[in-house]
This record gives C-alpha cells, sequence and structure tokens, in this order.
C-alpha cells in the first residue's frame, strides 16, 4: 500500500490576526485517509504578527516528518506559500486621525470631479449642444434647456453607478467591476512588494 504524501502548497493564504494556521489551509494533501486525518490540523503558523510569512515546502515536509517519521513526503507544484496576516475581525477603535483623512480625501475627490465634469462640458459647449438638440426636437429655441440639462446630469450619474456594479443583480452571474479589479491589482502589488521585502530579511539573516 502505497504511504507517501504529496503536498501542493496553495501558493498565496490569507489570515486573520491571531489565527491559527494549520497544514489544510495552506496546501492540498494526497495520501491515504488514515494519515491525511494525522496531518492536516499541523499547526504551521500562528499569526501573531500582522504581514507577510513566507514558508518553504521544505519546512513544512519537516513538520509532517516529525508527525510522522515513518512516510515518505513529497513537493509539488509551488516551493513556497506567502500567509498574508491582517487585522481582519479584530476590534479596532475609529482613529479621529484616518476618519478626518478620510472625510477630506472624499470631499477633494467629490469637488474634483465635479470641477472636471463641468469644465469638460464648458470645453465641449455642451449647453448649445442641448439647446440645438430642443431646437431639432420642438422646432422653437430655448434659452433655459432645464428639461433636458437636468435628465442628463442624473444620466450621467446613473451610468457611472452602473458602470461600477452599484446595483446588483442577483439574477445574473457576478462579475467583478472595474473599481473591484483595480483594487485587487493593488492589493497584489501589496503582497508582492511584502514578499520581496520579506525576503530581503530571510536573505540577511
Amino acid at each position: 500500500m502505497n504511504r507517501s504524501i504529496y503536498i501542493q502548497l496553495r501558493g498565496q493564504i490569507k489570515g486573520q490576526l491571531g489565527q491559527t494556521i494549520y497544514l489544510k489551509d495552506i496546501a492540498h494533501l494526497s495520501c491515504p485517509w488514515d494519515i491525511k486525518e494525522k496531518i492536516e490540523d499541523l499547526v504551521v503558523l500562528t499569526g501573531n504578527d500582522i504581514g507577510v510569512t513566507l514558508i518553504d515546502a521544505v519546512e513544512i515536509i519537516e513538520i509532517v516528518r516529525q508527525a510522522i517519521p515513518s512516510v515518505s513526503v513529497f513537493s509539488v507544484g509551488e516551493k513556497q506559500v506567502s500567509i498574508y496576516v491582517d487585522r481582519i475581525g479584530e476590534s479596532r477603535k475609529v482613529d479621529l486621525k484616518v476618519f478626518v483623512k478620510v472625510a477630506i480625501s472624499s470631499l477633494l475627490l467629490f469637488v474634483g470631479s465635479g470641477l472636471a465634469l463641468m469644465y469638460f462640458h464648458a470645453d465641449v459647449n455642451m449647453h448649445e449642444v442641448h439647446e440645438v438638440l430642443i431646437t431639432a426636437v420642438t422646432g422653437e429655441e430655448s434659452i433655459s434647456p432645464y428639461w433636458i440639462n437636468i435628465p442628463y446630469s442624473i444620466g450621467i450619474g446613473l451610468g457611472i453607478a452602473l458602470f461600477f456594479g452599484l446595483f446588483p443583480d442577483k439574477k445574473r452571474v457576478k462579475h467583478p467591476d472595474p473599481l473591484e479589479i483595480e483594487m485587487h491589482k493593488y492589493q497584489m502589488d501589496v503582497e508582492s512588494y511584502l514578499e520581496y521585502k520579506e525576503g530581503q530579511k530571510s536573505g540577511e539573516k
């Protein structure tokens, strides 16, 4: 009977501060069921520190061999796993400085985006365009085309909301909106940088 253990590391996982990371959390295991029951709950890491921890496949193999010395352990796929620990789930107090920064940033973004739209419409002379549209539809000239300005402004807001998926439709398959994609790219860049810094520290040791 084959008593070998094959371990495939997941590459990247996320954990919470204070969470215990087990072998089953970071790897796919292929082995007899009785062996799997013994090793899948082996403790790999206790997330007491915020940041990225890199664990090599060799370290995982040593942990398994200490638990079951009589089996052969093989690693396939990824050669290391990065465990990113953050503060999710931890009770945090509201930081007044952070709140003020977020409020100021939101206000600046709101005013800036509003001014950008106003400048764009001034550049393309949107007011005259609306007047031409009214004349084409009604046959009469109007110097105050509010009945088309107001729906147009509302339409811009609704268009932005639809573009960023702010109106979820439960009947359709959920696809990531552009903002979610950009946030995911940013998170991946942060994790990659933290892994790089962690690798530098390990090299210095």
